[in-house]
């Protein structure tokens, strides 16, 4: 899968950054919005949390062509399809308010990988269109 164990020395600054950003947010985000009195209660919001941050939550840090990215875009390799139809979307959009400027437009896409091929997959008024993009 592409990971690699990379150990840093004792004592270094950085060596516990990310963790430690990491609960930080927890607590931010989760813990001091919502009261938790089990330990149940913890698992269940701690796992839907942890969720929500790798799989909906955009990350500073992730970007592709200037657009934020959740942790999975990147684990899973789909950053620039994710990249390529939010910008599809916008200009999609961007053609629809012309002609209809008091317009609601709600467009729906899912995008992800069968195999080795990007797709797209997208819903808009009424219909769906499913597409292979790139190579």
């Amino acid at each position: 899968m592409g990971i690699h164990h990379i150990r840093s020395r004792p004592h270094h600054p950085q060596t516990l950054g990310k963790i430690e950003a990491f609960w930080k947010n927890v607590w931010r985000e989760l813990l001091s919005e919502i009261p938790i009195s089990t330990f149940e209660d913890a698992k269940r919001h701690i796992s839907g949390y942890i969720n929500k941050y790798n799989y909906q939550r955009p990350h500073g840090s992730l970007s592709e062509n200037g657009r934020k990215l959740t942790p999975a875009d990147k684990y899973f390799g789909c950053e620039k399809i994710v990249s390529k139809a939010v910008s599809e979307g916008i200009k999609e959009t961007e053609e629809f308010l012309k002609e209809n400027p008091v317009a609601m437009p709600a467009p729906v896409y899912l995008v992800g990988k069968i195999g080795r091929k990007d797709i797209l997959i997208r819903g808009r008024e009424g219909n769906i269109t499913i597409r292979s993009i790139g190579g």
